[in-house]
């Protein structure tokens, strides 16, 4: 695993490069592919059931938590998470922990509360050629995070910088609305390659969007978020 956070635009975000070496490779792996994508019913596919993000044609499933902050339909029929689920559930709330360490230096008394990152959220998206995920953010978070389980060749052997053409990329979209024209940086987005093992923490608030791409392959993606909650002296979780 090689870790390198950086700054885009004075926003924080973390790429996170595994291997088939790392646990989280191998479960998210098995996870995805637990899916009968070719046989996946209508009631089962978050593309056609809700106002999800992904396009139509595309596929996607929600998969169920111990706890969770949404009331989401979830897919009941992977093994595989429920037999990973608690090891993820503990590796990426503390990654999500560790990016946002900074809420440790902000100084408490004896009666602030604690806080802490919940997995809140967890779904795997089937996009095909001309499929995509529209504009949208997260605001019912704080981290989001994608994890690329397959890419098509047509993806990896793109090249953004030369042609300008981000098939199949993650864009996440600056913000360009009530700024003084003059302050405007050009092309304010960042464009992310999508790469096998490659997972992207970024803060939910932030705009993002996933390019079609055109030829053979599927490009699948598991997403999450974590969520901002404090426990407490009950135990129970709220939102923050």
């Amino acid at each position: 695993m090689k870790e390198e956070p950086k700054y885009i635009h004075n926003t924080l975000i973390s790429e996170i490069q595994y291997d088939e070496n790392d646990q989280l490779f191998r479960m998210f792996r098995e996870i995805a592919y637990d899916v009968d994508w070719d046989n996946l019913s209508d009631e089962d596919n978050e593309a056609l059931l809700r106002g999800v993000t992904t396009s139509h044609q595309g596929k996607q499933v929600a998969l169920p938590l111990h706890q969770t902050l949404t009331k989401n339909s979830v897919y009941e029929k992977n093994e595989k998470w429920n037999e990973h689920r608690e090891d993820i559930d503990e590796q990426l709330e503390m990654m999500g922990n560790k990016v946002w360490k900074f809420y440790d230096d902000i100084g408490r008394s004896p009666d602030t509360p604690q806080f802490d990152l919940l997995l809140s959220g967890f779904w795997i998206n089937r996009l095909t050629e001309g499929d995509y995920n529209h504009l949208h953010n997260h605001n019912n978070a704080t981290i989001s995070g994608v994890y690329y389980v397959e890419v098509p060749d047509v993806i990896k052997n793109a090249d953004y910088m030369s042609n300008k053409f981000p098939d199949g990329y993650l864009c996440l979209l600056g913000n360009s609305i009530g700024i003084v024209e003059r302050n405007i940086i050009g092309d304010n987005n960042y464009y992310l390659k999508p790469k096998e093992g490659l997972m992207i923490l970024f803060p939910a608030s932030v705009q993002h969007m996933v390019y079609p791409f055109k030829g053979p392959g599927t490009r699948i993606a598991i997403a999450f978020n974590l969520s901002l909650v404090v426990a407490d002296k009950y135990y129970s979780y709220k939102t923050f």
